[in-house]
C-alpha cells in the first residue's frame, strides 16, 4: 500500500459508528489497480475502528515526516550555520509548495464535507417530511 498525505482516505459511515470505509487508490495515485480501489469494513467496537483510522494515519504522517526530513536534509546547505537567519530561495521555494499542498488538501477536505453536509441536511429534511 502506497502511503502519501491524502491516502489512504478513511471514510466513516455516517449513520453506523462501527463502518467506515478505507480508500486506498484514486486517479491521483499512480496505482495499478485493476479492481478494487475501496475496502468497506466493519469493526467490532467503535473504539476499533478509531483505532484502526488512527493507525492508518499514522503510517500517512510518519511516510510524510520521512519525506519531508530528507527534503530538509538536501535543502540544507552545509556552509550555513544552524543558527542563521537567513533562508535560500530553494528553501523558501520548498516551504511553499509544502503550504500550497495543505492548503488544497483542506480545501478538497471542505468541499467534501460540504458536500456532506448538505446530502445529510437533504436526508434530515426528507426524515422529518415524513414523520
Amino acid at each position: 500500500m502506497k502511503y502519501t498525505i491524502d491516502y489512504p482516505r478513511i471514510e466513516l459511515h455516517p449513520l453506523d459508528t462501527r463502518k467506515f470505509k478505507v480508500y486506498y487508490a484514486d486517479k491521483k495515485i499512480d496505482a495499478k489497480y485493476e479492481f478494487n480501489k475501496c475496502i468497506e469494513m466493519k469493526a467490532l467496537s467503535r473504539q476499533s475502528r478509531d483505532l484502526i483510522a488512527l493507525a492508518i494515519k499514522c503510517f500517512s504522517a510518519q511516510t510524510y515526516f520521512v519525506t519531508s526530513k530528507i527534503i530538509e536534509n538536501i535543502a540544507n546547505e552545509p556552509h550555513r550555520s544552524k543558527k542563521s537567519a537567513t533562508f535560500s530561495v530553494s528553501e523558501v521555494l520548498l516551504e511553499l509548495e509544502f503550504i500550497k499542498r495543505e492548503l488544497y488538501a483542506q480545501i478538497n477536505l471542505a468541499s467534501t464535507l460540504s458536500m456532506e453536509k448538505s446530502k445529510l441536511s437533504h436526508q434530515v429534511v426528507a426524515i422529518e417530511e415524513e414523520m
